[in-house]
């Protein structure tokens, strides 16, 4: 085999016999090396069974890459395929399936899944042997934007890695480059070209540096995941190359290679969001202070009107945590929720100043520690999803975001207020953040807290110059930014031509109100809203209003129009920096 660009030398090959595998599930790791053998009792028993591989299997690989990939929260399986070396190498003459974002450029060598009357046929891949890897940088970030859409912004602010499953390597076995082999430099980019898809890959240049590794005699419960792309800027293993290969003189009775490839994108939430940003109205939260005994009624009416983001306080004064609770029980049990995925769940712990002496939560004589975790137990006790569940044992129940009301006048206070939160965090609180925060304050914590603020939840006023600078400091640092009390006394904004141009833009017309919460969301995708809308008419423009607006939004012209909205809403509140959102 010639050591030209795109192949595999064969003197840089390692074998892994059984003893080096055991060595290899301790030494090498997916962040260290790029790759990781693991071992997978499956349940699969026919690898070409495709509902099975789709129904048990693929949940199969997704507990591997829970459990050991640190700080995963959503995986999506964006292909798989069978590949099969002698039927692969048999069908020579198929063409390359244009539309499929998924199918080979070389039709000599990648047989395609096609369909024919309804029904899928199955056809086998063949191996590719030269050195590559599925996407570059860019193309992962394509991909992601291809099959995640209007989700991929928000899901990209936090870490995307891309991974790839592989297993049963025979006769046309796979080998993998140890990532730190090679660099960026060795690598060329390659467009991947379809009718509804532009992707880019990897190709690997010779270099006398690279370390190769295959496992010899691979089982079906033997599998490799290995790296394509990891955005964790201080990750060491960023990608490893692959390839298949051929054995000269290969044994008589070696078996053919077959496979189950899966590739995934897997991605670590972005501060302060979680898997809000895969929800429906993901920039809605719905705002339940001052609802009083009609609490439950107002949140489960807001819930069948499709929101899923729930914002509330530990605060007896302005909330009644344990109502919104029963809303949200009420809302599994009648189905219209059924995974805890399904619903996004805020609340706040709220500082001594901020309860009335008779109805804190908590002894006011006792210790901020003590306090904070007096509220979050009763936190997490309203806010259990299913009465049936222990709010402290069982790891199902879980609050996705919990505030810092308002700061107290010390900092020192402040400082141990928040760090008592970040003992929760990760397990019973997802993310912790600030509310009713100046930004000397914000500044301040950020700069010696260990674990950062995820969210800042501002009132969106004037007499704070709408929080400019604060938004600003928000935005360089990856801050989630919510809103509230958007339409008290906003008549200045709410008079303007701009919101009326705006409502009578949209077709079909919009409230001024709803208008102003567009603009609101325009300055920037890490901006939330809450809205405590207590009118059936008025959850209904604003959780079916932001799919119409999208509509709306993806004409040219409408787009055009819009930016030069958002400028003009830019300079009526006096902000003079922006960002694409």
């Amino acid at each position: 085999m010639p050591l030209s660009a795109g192949y595999l030398a064969p003197l840089h090959l390692v074998m892994l016999d059984k003893a080096g595998w055991r060595l290899c599930k301790s030494k090498f790791t997916l962040d260290q090396n790029g790759f990781q053998i693991f071992d997978l009792p499956t349940t699969l028993k026919h690898w070409h069974d495709r509902k099975a591989v789709q129904s048990s299997y693929m949940k199969e690989c997704a507990e591997v890459l829970r459990k050991n990939l640190d700080g995963v929260d959503w995986i999506y399986f964006y292909s798989w395929r069978l590949r099969d070396s002698q039927t692969g190498e048999m069908d020579q003459k198929r063409k390359v399936d244009l539309n499929s974002p998924t199918d080979a450029l070389n039709p000599s060598m990648y047989p395609h899944i096609g369909q024919h009357k309804l029904k899928v046929v199955l056809i086998y891949w063949a191996m590719a042997d030269n050195t590559h890897t599925d996407e570059s940088d860019v193309g992962s970030v394509l991909r992601a934007k291809h099959y995640l859409k209007d989700n991929a912004d928000d899901l990209l602010r936090g870490r995307l890695r891309v991974i790839k499953k592989s297993n049963l390597e025979h006769y046309y076995p796979l080998a993998l480059a140890e990532s730190n082999s090679f660099t960026k430099a060795n690598l060329v980019a390659s467009d991947n070209i379809r009718s509804n898809f532009q992707g880019e890959t990897f190709f690997g240049m010779y270099t006398p540096d690279y370390r190769w590794y295959y496992l010899s005699n691979q089982q079906p419960n033997e599998i490799y995941m290995f790296k394509i792309h990891d955005s964790k800027e201080e990750v060491q293993a960023k990608r490893t190359l692959h390839a298949a290969f051929k054995f000269k003189s290969p044994h008589p009775d070696a078996k053919p290679r077959r496979s189950i490839e899966l590739r995934a994108l897997v991605f670590s939430n972005p501060p302060g969001l979680g898997n809000l940003s895969l929800l429906p109205n993901s920039q809605l939260l719905y705002g339940t202070a001052w609802k009083d005994e009609r609490t439950t009624d107002f949140t489960l009416k807001a819930i069948e009107h499709g929101y899923r983001a729930i914002d509330t306080a530990c605060q007896p004064r302005s909330y009644r945590e344990d109502l919104v609770g029963k809303a949200i029980q009420m809302a599994f049990t009648c189905g219209i929720l059924k995974r805890r995925e399904d619903i996004w769940i805020q609340s706040k712990f709220t500082t001594p100043g901020g309860h009335d002496d008779d109805a804190a939560p908590y002894d006011l004589a006792t210790s901020i520690s003590e306090q904070v975790h007096i509220s979050v137990a009763l936190s997490l006790t309203n806010l259990a999803h299913r009465e049936t569940l222990d709010p402290l044992t069982d790891v199902g129940v879980h609050i996705d975001s919990v505030l810092l009301h308002s700061p107290y006048p010390e900092f020192k206070d402040t400082l141990v207020a928040w760090e008592t939160l970040s003992t929760y965090v990760p397990h019973k609180i997802r993310n912790i953040g600030v509310s009713n925060m100046p930004l000397h304050i914000l500044r301040q914590l950020y700069t010696v807290a260990d674990i950062k603020p995820a969210t800042v939840q501002n009132r969106f006023m004037a007499e704070n110059k709408y929080d400019i600078p604060l938004r600003r400091f928000c935005h360089t640092r990856g801050i989630s930014f919510q809103v509230f009390s958007i339409l008290k006394d906003k008549s200045d904004l709410l008079d303007s031509v701009l919101i009326e141009k705006v409502a009578a833009s949209i077709v079909p017309r919009i409230s001024k109100g709803f208008a102003l919460h567009l603009l609101v969301l325009g300055l920037g995708s890490y901006t939330r809203i809450v809205n405590g809308a207590t009118t059936e008419e008025h959850m209904e423009e604003n959780s079916k209003g932001l799919a119409r607006f999208k509509v709306w939004l993806d004409d040219h012209d409408n787009r055009k129009s819009w930016e030069e909205n958002i400028s003009q809403f830019r300079d009526l509140i006096g902000e003079s920096w922006s960002v694409k959102s």
